[in-house]
């Protein structure tokens, strides 16, 4: 409607304006996004060739910071009339966040501390340090994350050192380990190393941004006790933690709700069966296994209901500051995970704007939320459950209110299931394009699965659990409870594995880069903007993202379509070898331990190449020119057989590297399969000396023949 004659024209409030975390958030991203790639960065590399200490170098670039802040502050005072001084303080508030986000991720960053281990000389011969974790088993060794107390040189003088690392003892006559035990080991470091198979997850950037940058490899007799848990050295909260987790699995008798439960309420997710987690993320309702605002919103309703007797509006502010409270230590006591810290700290500023009858803007709320947290953890940003968490929030704040218009119910239960539908949507259009990206998935069930989970798991299990825990004092009816969630995560269970059988094979295996991504998210948008503001740029935008997006799709088919690979695995002591022909695999050899293992599952989805074919090789075949001999008997041929690529599947010790340079004249050896560590790096450094290229699947990773 036009204003009349005479009024001052309406001016839009733009979204920022709405949200000013928004414009905070950004630089702050900006910045964290800049340490996290450029590390060392040019300053730092340019400073200590002049003397300078990283120490020094950072309270140059603090003062900066502050310089910024006292200059947006004053030209702020002054009202900035002229568009230079407008511009000035503009890029004065962005430039002293993105310093800020920068500096918080330095002062983060355990290599900045003086102490850390990896400053120390490399002759400290051992450590001293904690278990923080629990143990856990690996196939050939006990994996234990420990937080380094001091180091020992020359057996004598001892320092005081910080920092977490990996040790790693064989299995074989180890002692039983226990989180808080303190442990004297050898400090042989080796940094964390990645897989090396193709699209494999990149551990050692995970280690990195938990401050873990080396292990340590050690016998059972090189570790020595110097003190054993003691209840009364862990925390509090620990002590809460751990006495939840016992009645949860006294009183739950089947394994999979404890596991369920046990992830669901205490943030442990150890006991969780991975084949039902994957049947789970192939439904679309893996978000219940994670403790987010679901599971503090019930528990923060429970707590303020049972303050129903306080009826005056002066005392409404009691209950709201308890239920804060209580979802607090919970969310402590549950480990703190990203997703539930998101939702403590929405809690947090929803409750405090009641008590002081103030009103929020959700977004806004939520990306305070955002910033709170990065300044607490910048690198919660590159965790997938805090990116899956928010994007999930912003989607149901965004989308609900209009698609539940669009069908209205006029009775209790159509418009409680179509409010549960509606929500299942809202969420599934920003979350969808990010599963897709990160777990390759697109669950097609999801209204329904989440209907149910809502139902079954999401309220039953959910206040079944905290049943148990308030009446755990009370054996007979703690079991009761236990039995009757048992029962109800059951059939959830048998409904997840019927609805995953429906899913349509294809949505498993969908693979989307980044660019594509952001297309997809540009493209979402652009079109949001149009339906809602009906702003006819934003279509032309938003169709022209979605061409694009469709055209780099149509690139990367084009590319699966003509693509000829070799990949040679090694899994669990087996050789696992695929020849990738188009969008198709064919596995060769005769062990067929771990085809579908996730190695070869995470390279087929990421080769775009996850339909078995049934042709039907020999052992000796010509991929893209070359000619591949794979031999698997532990004897040698009586002939020569020259070959370009040799795979040798069978033990080493049946051979002898002269023999098998006669038998295969070959320019590439390639052994897998089981074989002795020692044996192949004995094997590689002779291989190096006579010119003969070599690679080991149990050194070097997989092969990869174009």
């Amino acid at each position: 409607m036009s204003a009349s004659k005479g009024a001052w024209p309406r001016r839009e409030v733009m979204f920022w304006q709405q949200a000013p975390f928004f414009r905070l958030l950004l630089p702050l991203i900006a910045g964290i996004f800049g340490y996290a790639h450029a590390w060392p960065p040019p300053w730092f590399i340019a400073a200590k060739a002049n003397g300078l200490l990283p120490g020094q170098t950072s309270k140059l670039l603090l003062g900066i910071c502050l310089f910024c802040l006292v200059l947006f502050v004053v030209l702020q005072k002054a009202g900035t009339p002229a568009k230079p001084l407008h511009w000035l303080r503009f890029i004065s508030l962005n430039l002293f966040f993105f310093l800020a986000g920068w500096l918080i991720c330095f002062f983060n960053d355990v290599r900045s501390q003086p102490r850390w281990y990896g400053h120390q000389p490399a002759d400290s011969s051992y450590y001293l340090a904690c278990i923080t974790e629990a143990p856990k088993e690996l196939a050939k060794t006990w994996k234990l994350q420990v937080q380094l107390l001091s180091s020992i040189t020359n057996g004598k003088q001892q320092q005081p050192v910080t920092g977490k690392a990996f040790l790693l003892v064989y299995k074989k006559d180890a002692p039983l380990f226990q989180q808080g035990d303190t442990l004297l080991f050898p400090g042989r470091w080796t940094p964390v190393t990645n897989s090396s198979n193709p699209f494999a997850f990149d551990y050692v950037t995970f280690c990195r941004r938990q401050g873990i940058y080396h292990q340590v490899f050690a016998g059972p007799n090189e570790i020595t006790f110097v003190g054993r848990a003691r209840p009364e050295g862990f925390s509090p909260l620990w002590r809460i933690h751990n006495y939840c987790t016992q009645q949860l699995k006294r009183y739950l008798p089947d394994k999979a709700t404890f596991g369920l439960l046990q992830a669901m309420l205490m943030g442990d997710e150890r006991d969780f069966d991975p084949e039902l987690r994957q049947a789970y993320a192939d439904t679309g309702v893996v978000h219940i296994v994670s403790i987010s605002g679901s599971h503090t919103a019930v528990l923060f309703m429970v707590v303020t209901w049972l303050f129903f007797w306080l009826r005056k509006a002066r005392y409404q502010w009691i209950k709201y500051a308890c239920g804060v409270g209580i979802v607090w230590l919970y969310v402590l006591v549950a480990g703190a995970p990203p997703s539930a810290l998101r939702s403590a700290v929405m809690f947090s500023v929803f409750a405090l704007s009641f008590m002081l009858e103030r009103e929020q803007h959700p977004i806004n709320t939520l990306l305070m939320a955002a910033f709170v947290l990065l300044v607490y953890n910048p690198m919660y940003l590159f965790a997938i459950g805090f990116q899956l968490s928010f994007v999930a929030v912003l989607s149901l704040i965004l989308f609900y209110q209009p698609i539940v218009n669009l069908w209205p119910q006029h009775t209790f239960l159509g418009r409680k299931l179509w409010q549960l539908t509606a929500a299942s949507l809202a969420v599934e259009i920003l979350i969808a394009p990010l599963v897709a990206f990160y777990f390759h998935n697109f669950p097609v069930l999801v209204p329904a699965a989440n209907i149910a989970a809502f139902l079954l798991v999401g309220f039953v299990a959910l206040l079944g659990g905290l049943s148990i825990l308030a009446f755990s004092w009370w054996p007979w009816l703690a079991h009761i409870i236990g039995t009757a969630v048992s029962f109800c995560v059951t059939w959830f269970n048998k409904l997840v594995w019927l609805l995953q059988g429906w899913s349509p094979v294809a949505f498993k295996f969908l693979n989307i880069n980044l660019p594509e991504l952001l297309l997809l998210y540009a493209t979402i948008l652009c079109l949001s903007v149009f339906f809602f503001k009906k702003k006819k740029p934003a279509l032309f935008l938003g169709l022209s993202s979605l061409i694009l997006f469709q055209c780099l799709l149509l690139r990367d088919q084009i590319a699966a379509q003509q693509q000829q690979k070799l990949l040679v695995y090694q899994v669990n002591q087996r050789a696992l070898i695929d020849l990738i022909q188009g969008k198709s695999y064919l596995p060769l050899g005769s062990d067929t331990a771990g085809r579908d293992h996730r190695i070869a599952l995470t390279a087929r989805t990421g080769f775009s190449a996850w339909r078995k074919s049934r042709n039907t090789l020999p052992h000796a075949f010509v991929l893209n020119g070359k000619k591949v001999l794979l031999w698997e008997a532990p004897f040698l041929p009586t002939t020569t057989l020259p070959v370009d690529v040799l795979i040798l599947s069978d033990s080493l010790k049946h051979f002898s590297l002269s023999r098998l340079q006669a038998a295969f004249p070959a320019k590439q050896m390639v052994v897998t399969g089981a074989q002795s560590r020692w044996l192949l790096q004995q094997w590689k450094d002779s291989a190096a000396r006579r010119g003969q290229a070599f690679h080991a699947t149990l050194l070097d990773g997989a092969y990869v023949m174009e």
